[in-house]
Parts: C-alpha cells; sequence; structure tokens
C-alpha cells in the first residue's frame, strides 16, 4: 500500500543511496508510480529492496539472455547432488549445462500453505565450478538487478554432497505447450539422472504477465505480504509445477513429492496411458512429446540422452504386489539371456527386496508376472507353453549347475594352494640347490651368447662400414661428374662467346672496306668533274691524273683482297682449335 509513511520510508531509501526520482502516481490499491534515470536503476531497485519493497518494471525486458556460460559441464559435476542446509535441497544437473533444483536450501519459505517443492528452480549452470549460471524458472521472486537485467544473489556458505554420477541421463527443455495455458507461456526443464528424475515448469522468470517471476522482492514471504497471500498461492498452485520422482523401471516412473501435493504415486506407466498419458521419443527430431492424461500436448526439446526411461525393454506385465508373491505361488520370470517369459516358483523374498525363484536367487519385481490360469479352450496352448517353458527352465538349471560347478572348482584350487603353502618349506630347499645350478648354467649360456652377439656385432660394424665407404665413393663420383659437367658448361659459354665475338670484327672490317670503296669511287667522279670543267688543263696532263687514279684503285683493290686473305687464315686456325679441342674433349670422356 501507497501510505504516506511507506513513501517517506522509499523516499529516505533513495536519499541515502544518491538516487534522483519523481513521484508521477500514489495509490493506496496499486502502490506509487515513480521515475528514475535508467543508469541509476540498479541503484534505485537495491535500496528499495532493501527498505522491504516489491518493485515492478514496466516496460523494462528484464529476461537474461543467453550467455557463454550456457555450455557443457564436465562429467565431474554432473549427475545428483544433495545440500547440506536446512531443506536438503536435491539437484540434477546434465552434461548440456541444464540442472533441476528441488526445495530449498534453506528451508526459509517453509509455512503451513506451501509446500516443500515450492522453493524450487531450474535453469543453466556454470562450466567452471558447477553454480547458477542463469535460472529460467524460479518459485521465489528475482531478488536483484545487475545491468539492467534480473540478477540472483548467490548464496553462499552451502555445501553439496553427491549421490550419484551422471552416466545415465536424459535432459529436456519446454518448447511450447498446446493449448496455451490462459496466464501465458510456459518454460521448463526435466532432467534423468539413473534411478532419480526431477521436473520444473513455470512462467519465465522476468515475465510481466506472473506476480511472482515479474516482482522484484526480498523473498517470497515478503511477496506474500505486499500482494496478499492468496495470489500468490493461487499463482502458484495454478502456473507453476515441481515434481521429484524415482523410476521404478523403464516405462515406470514414481512420484515421491511434488509442489501440489506431498503424497507420492504412479506417474507414468508406458503399459497403461490412463497413468500419464503417453510419451513419444522422437530421436530424429531430437523431440519427446508428451500426451497428458486430461488433455494437452506438451513438447520437449532433447538436449543429452543416454537412456530412455519412458520405454521398457521387455514386455508389458501386470502390475504386482508384494503380497500376491507368496512363498509357492507361480509366475514367469522374464529371462534376459532366452529373452521370453520362463514359469517359475517363488521359493522366499530377500532382505534386499528382490525374490527368490527356483530358477534365480534374486529376481527384481519387475521381471515377474503372475502365471495366468488357463482355460479350457487352449489346454493345448498351454501344453505346448509349458514344455517350451520346462525345456528353458531346464536350460537355466543347467546354467546355475554349471556355475555351481564352478564355484566348486575354484573351491578346490584354494585349497590346493594352502595345501603348496604348507608344503612349501621343504619344496624351498630342493628349490634353492636346482636353482644354483641352474643359475650357474644359465650364466655359462648368457656368456655363450655375449660372446656371439659381440661376433655379430663386429661383423655387423664392418659391414656398415663398408657400406658407408660404397656410399661415399657414389656421392663423391656424382660431385665429380657434377663438377666436369658445370666445367664443361662453362667452357662452351666461353668459346659461344669468343665466336660471337669474332663474327662481330669481321663484319665491323667488311663495312670498313665497303665504306672505302664507295669513298673512293665518289673521289674519282669528283676529279672527272673537276678535269672536264677545267679548259686549260692538257690532255696530257688528264691522262696522267688518269694513270695516277687507276695505279691508286688498284693499290686500294689488292689491300682489300690482303684483308679478306688475312680473315679467311684467321677463320681457318680458329677452326683448327677448335677441332683439336673437341677431340680432347671426346678423350677425356672416353678415359672417365
Amino acid at each position: 500500500e501507497a501510505s504516506a509513511l511507506a513513501l517517506s520510508a522509499a523516499a529516505e531509501a533513495l536519499c541515502s543511496a544518491g538516487v534522483e526520482a519523481v513521484l508521477l502516481a500514489a495509490k493506496p490499491s496499486l502502490g506509487a508510480c515513480l521515475l528514475c534515470p535508467r543508469s541509476r536503476l540498479t541503484a534505485a531497485a537495491h535500496a528499495l529492496l532493501g527498505a522491504g519493497c516489491g518493485i515492478r518494471l514496466p516496460g523494462a525486458d528484464l529476461v537474461a539472455s543467453p550467455t557463454s556460460e550456457d555450455r557443457s559441464l564436465p562429467a565431474s559435476l554432473t549427475g545428483v547432488w544433495r545440500s547440506s542446509g536446512l531443506g536438503k535441497a536435491l539437484r540434477l544437473q546434465s552434461c548440456s549445462g541444464l540442472f533441476v533444483e528441488l526445495g530449498d536450501e534453506y528451508g526459509r519459505e517453509a509455512s503451513s500453505s506451501s509446500t516443500a517443492l515450492q522453493a524450487s528452480r531450474c535453469g543453466y549452470a556454470n562450466s567452471s565450478d558447477g553454480s547458477v549460471a542463469r535460472t529460467v524458472v524460479n518459485f521465489r521472486p528475482p531478488s536483484g538487478l545487475k545491468g539492467g537485467r534480473l540478477h540472483e544473489v548467490a548464496e553462499q556458505g552451502l555445501a553439496w554432497e553427491r549421490l550419484a554420477d551422471g552416466a545415465s541421463t536424459m535432459a529436456l527443455e519446454l518448447e511450447s505447450e498446446s493449448p496455451e495455458p490462459p496466464s501465458g507461456a510456459r518454460r521448463g526443464a526435466w532432467l534423468f539422472a539413473g534411478r532419480h528424475f526431477g521436473r520444473v515448469v513455470g512462467p519465465a522468470v522476468g515475465s510481466k504477465n506472473s506476480i511472482v517471476a515479474g516482482t522484484l522482492c526480498k523473498s517470497l514471504a515478503a511477496l506474500r505480504r505486499l500482494s496478499g497471500d492468496k495470489e500468490v498461492e493461487a499463482e502458484l498452485q495454478e502456473c507453476f509445477e515441481a515434481l521429484q520422482g524415482e523410476v521404478l523401471s523403464p516405462g515406470r516412473l514414481q512420484t515421491i513429492s511434488s509442489s501440489v501435493s506431498r503424497t507420492g504415486g504412479l506417474f507414468y506407466d508406458h503399459g497403461d496411458p490412463a497413468a500419464g498419458g503417453r510419451v513419444e521419443v522422437r530421436s530424429q527430431e531430437g523431440v519427446v512429446v508428451h500426451k497428458l492424461a486430461g488433455g494437452g500436448i506438451q513438447r520437449w526439446k532433447v538436449l543429452e540422452m543416454t537412456f530412455n526411461p519412458f520405454e521398457s525393454s521387455t514386455p508389458a506385465a501386470a502390475t504386482l504386489t508384494v503380497e500376491d508373491l507368496t512363498a509357492g505361488a507361480k509366475v514367469k520370470y522374464w529371462s534376459q539371456t532366452v529373452n521370453r517369459w520362463i514359469s517359475a516358483v517363488v521359493k522366499r523374498r530377500n532382505e534386499d527386496g528382490t525374490f527368490a525363484l527356483d530358477l534365480k536367487k534374486r529376481a527384481q519385481l519387475e521381471h515377474i508376472k503372475l502365471a495366468a490360469a488357463p482355460s479350457k479352450a487352449s489346454k493345448n496352448d498351454s501344453v505346448k507353453e509349458e514344455e517350451s517353458s520346462s525345456s528353458e527352465s531346464e536350460q537355466v538349471r543347467a546354467e546355475s549347475a554349471d556355475k555351481k560347478e564352478k564355484g566348486k572348482q575354484k573351491e578346490k584350487r584354494k585349497q590346493k594352494k594352502s595345501r603348496d603353502i604348507s608344503s612349501e618349506p621343504a619344496k624351498k630347499v630342493k628349490k634353492r640347490k636346482d636353482s644354483s645350478e641352474d643359475s650357474s648354467d644359465e650364466k655359462a649360456k648368457k656368456a655363450k651368447k655375449e660372446k656371439m652377439k659381440k661376433a655379430t656385432s663386429d661383423d655387423s660394424s664392418q659391414e656398415k662400414r663398408k657400406k658407408a665407404k660404397k656410399t661415399k665413393d657414389k656421392k663423391e663420383k656424382k660431385a665429380k661428374k657434377s663438377d666436369d659437367s658445370s666445367d664443361m658448361a662453362v667452357k662452351k659459354k666461353e668459346k659461344d662467346k669468343k665466336i660471337k665475338k669474332e663474327e662481330e670484327d669481321n663484319d665491323k672490317d667488311k663495312k670498313r672496306a665497303c665504306d672505302a670503296s664507295s669513298d673512293s669511287g665518289e673521289r674519282k667522279a669528283k676529279k672527272r668533274k673537276k678535269a672536264g670543267s677545267e679548259d686549260g688543263l692538257s690532255d696530257e696532263r688528264a691522262k696522267k691524273r688518269k694513270k695516277k687514279g687507276k695505279k691508286k684503285a688498284s693499290s686500294e683493290d689488292s689491300s682489300d683482297e690482303k684483308v679478306e686473305k688475312r680473315a679467311t687464315s684467321e677463320d681457318s686456325s680458329d677452326e683448327k682449335v677448335r677441332k683439336e679441342k673437341k677431340e680432347k674433349k671426346v678423350k677425356k670422356e672416353k678415359d672417365s
């Protein structure tokens, strides 16, 4: 209620926390509406919770998103755990990180109107130490904010004891319900660990349509005082569900306690659709579909599955009680070796809850059913069944006789060993003498063997040396060949360069000779023109000049012929040198 005292207490709490807030509205029935900066939302919530207020945040998304800590757990943190607190809460954890916690480890919320499991929760555990990383469904209201998201304050000083490992587990997470509940969509988890199983279903933490899940409050008792005990209790009964049970046998689940009532009973029976409805495991789709007996369908997502607790590995048998299995009662026993029902007789009930039959000393109740009385029409069939069952019973008896014989043989062996132990002192003296003689012979043999080994080792070392020498010689030859080939290549390159240079020089000489001949012709033409142009010159002078010009031309031609002869002689000498070098190379190659 938004009384003056309550508003003054809230204002003092906000002022002490240094939070500025504006009062928008205040109604005695609905409470007060305050407005504060979003950056100071966490501080304001912490201050108001400390003052004993309940907080609802309309328009704010409070649901915590999945974090990186929602990942697989190590095998050391999986299985069934029991707390050391007053409530002794039971926690089931799977390798997928999903956990179901039933009860309250501190026993704070126990009251006359609530049962033991109305402080349960489910969610994902932290992979580092197994602590709660993210709560999905919680019977208690969220108790804090962190970074603008709902945050549950961790309880400290709690010790957990492991009851069973997580070797055989099945982890299911609720996907959808049809039809959807009037209060809105629900979330949940269903875990199996060995013979234990736990189930928690309810509105997700931060749901706006829920009083418990959508209100920030110190505790469930405080929420009952603020919102009304009847309203909170009605929501817990209608929208929330927590169940702790035990797997009697594959296909049969029994309730130990639940949030609705403390009394137990048969929760599910594979052979009786009236007991818990029908469960269909679709392994290919990774989904389990639960058709409830009262109508409605729940679809569960499979996160982990190492065994199937909903289907029985043996045919469905009639339900039995301990009173039906008296001494001398005729029953049928499901033999796992033959995979068939075999007729048997009950002798007595053992202290551990099993039954002693004429075929098996310790038979469990799940593998026993009453033998039905044969009718008149099926006498022949019953006779045949009795004959087959008698033959099978004889096989089982023969197996039991073999086991007994094996046990007797083991006992005889033990007796022989004890006798041998008693006669050991006399035998030890003989053994010592024999052992001394044998040891001397063995030493001689060992010495011979060592000599043989040394000789063989010397031979082997010599062979190894020879092989090493051969390999070295081969490597050296290869290296020499490679060096010769490289030298030949270098020499060839040098010869090619020399030949190119000589050809270039010859071309230059020829060009020079051509240029000289062309220059001499031009000079002659010029002289002739000069001779024709000069009128005062005599013919004799002209003839003399002509003769001189002819002589000069003949001398130049002879000089050109000499140059050509010299070039041809040089070419012939170079060819001879090349031939000689080639012959030398051929000889060297033949010698190599």
